[in-house]
């Protein structure tokens, strides 16, 4: 295993450690997908998690609208909160993604928007159960 490959796989494991707690099973898609388009190099990195990413994506912003209609009738002031917290989140991801990328390497220009996608659905799931 050259030290490349190495260096990929210290990063990814700790990112799909702290994905692996969500509830919607989008870490044992991710690792099917690896196993199933592996064997691992950059281009299955990146395939797997952006099709993760995206699911997680789409579930993250039903989440969101649910989220904020719900808040615009009952609680006016959350609303406005949420949704300046989900511009502010989505700059953060941005950003921090981009960093990642730069000194991790180009997988986590993949790897990072879909581990952090993934966290935001938990906190916003969190969030719709206290409705």
């Amino acid at each position: 295993m050259s030290s490349k490959h190495l260096l990929m796989m210290l990063v990814l494991v700790p990112c799909l450690a702290s994905a692996k707690g969500n509830q919607g099973g989008y870490d044992a898609q991710y690792k099917a997908c690896l196993r199933e388009l592996g064997p691992i190099s950059n281009g299955v990195v990146t395939a797997c998690a952006e099709g993760i990413s995206s699911k997680a994506k789409s579930e993250m912003n039903s989440l969101y609208a649910t989220l904020h209609r719900e808040y615009l009738v009952r609680f006016p002031d959350d609303a406005d909160n949420l949704e300046k917290s989900q511009k502010t989140w989505l700059s953060y991801r941005t950003l921090h993604c981009a960093i990642a990328g730069r000194r991790v390497g180009s997988p986590m220009n993949s790897v990072c928007p879909m581990t952090l996608n993934i966290q935001r659905v938990k906190e916003l799931r969190a969030l719709s159960n206290g409705l």
